[in-house]
């Protein structure tokens, strides 16, 4: 476990996520409260491109779910049909 801090908030954890934390801006610690390693925040023009990047491939997944749902409908329209007129051939026999 690491000990990180921002501003007055300190925090305990785990190993494996500190290169997460030191990314939003928090600083690895040691049990004095010296810095060991400083965070570095992205930058308001870095973060709002990200932000752009993910807007972006938020509205192609959801053109792409519009297409599935379309896909679908049709599908379930033709499988009702495929079977009435099974249905209605089963009974002509």
């Amino acid at each position: 476990m690491t000990r990180v801090k921002r501003g007055g908030r300190e925090l305990i954890v785990d190993d494996a996520v500190v290169t997460e934390y030191l990314g939003n801006g928090y600083s690895v610690i040691d049990d004095r409260g010296k810095e060991i390693t400083r965070g570095k925040a992205l930058d308001y023009a870095t973060a709002m491109r990200e932000l752009a990047e993910v807007k972006a491939h938020d509205t192609a997944l959801a053109i792409a779910l519009d297409e599935a749902n379309a896909k679908i409908k049709a599908l379930t329209a033709e499988n009702k049909k495929l079977k009435s007129t099974a249905k209605s051939e089963k009974t002509n026999e």
